[in-house]
């Protein structure tokens, strides 16, 4: 039996900078089964193959966009000679990206983590041609970015990526039309914490915004958004961190006061943990980021 090689953050060269890349393939080979320790976009430019994901197939073609998860097996088999795609790789949990409103679509998650709410399948969606050739262009601009990489790149390619996935995931909203209600039901808990994460917000809390128990409103909202309210509120602490750091005369202390963690160590802790620098190393390479 073949080994199903795993690429992760450390093997995968500039992944390790910037946690959003684009790669090119054109043509795409048949390819052995592996896996990737990131999520990863595909966008099917023209040609056709067979995408085999966790032991099920699928053709593709062009227009067809796979979204595929960290730690899943895939391979492309049975592909034509003009078969390309893009690959969009990223890693969610360090992508400094406000996402507001965006995780209320209801394929918020298939699109950002890669998980299909019928579960064990690849997301997957075809793009009709006018939304194949915007999308084409959104990609080529970040592909571009990512190349030349042009003073302010790392900003632009954010936002880019951020039209791409509010419309991939009203897209796919759209083909799966799922019942949005779930995710109504906690957009007062969202809108909450996008309000209040400065503050301390305790499960307690929560529950009262949403009229829930503990156990629903955590399984309505990793339902919703691919993560705990608890995760939730970090991540907005470490993405206006993140802005202070660039922007602001504050210094370390003070970002970590003013954010509620407490002290500098750990805050310090949570923001290489999600973004894989400390909070020193971006604040003396500001240019970097």
């Amino acid at each position: 039996m073949l080994e199903c090689k795993t690429f992760t953050a450390s093997n995968s060269g500039p992944v390790t900078n910037f946690p959003l890349h684009v790669f090119w393939r054109e043509p795409q080979e048949d390819t052995l089964e592996h896996q990737h320790a990131y999520v990863e976009l595909v966008l099917i430019l023209q040609g056709q193959s067979v995408h085999h994901y966790n032991k099920t197939s699928h053709p593709v073609m062009r227009g067809d966009v796979l979204v595929v998860a960290p730690g899943t097996a895939h391979s492309y088999r049975n592909s034509s000679e003009d078969f390309a795609i893009v690959n969009i790789v990223f890693l969610p949990d360090r992508l400094p990206i406000p996402l507001i409103d965006v995780p209320l679509l209801p394929g918020f998650n298939a699109v950002f983590h890669g998980r299909d709410p019928d579960g064990g399948k690849c997301p997957f969606v075809h793009l009709p041609e006018e939304d194949f050739l915007e999308m084409k262009k959104l990609v080529v601009q970040l592909h571009h970015d990512d190349e030349t990489r042009p003073s302010g790149y790392r900003f632009s390619m954010l936002g880019t990526f951020m039209m791409m996935l509010s419309r991939l995931a009203r897209i796919y909203s759209h083909e799966q039309g799922r019942n949005p209600q779930i995710f109504l039901h906690i957009n007062g808990v969202i809108s909450y914490l996008n309000r209040h994460f400065k503050e301390p917000c305790p499960l307690s809390k929560l529950c009262q915004v949403a009229g829930m128990s503990r156990a629903t409103l955590q399984r309505n909202f990793l339902a919703a958004t691919g993560t705990s309210p608890r995760q939730y509120q970090l991540q907005l602490r470490i993405a206006e961190a993140m802005t202070l750091l660039r922007t602001s005369d504050k210094t370390v202390d003070d970002i970590a006061e003013e954010l509620g963690f407490g002290n500098r160590n750990y805050f310090s802790r949570q923001f290489h943990k999600i973004t894989g620098k400390t909070p020193v190393y971006v604040k003396k390479n500001i240019e970097h980021f």
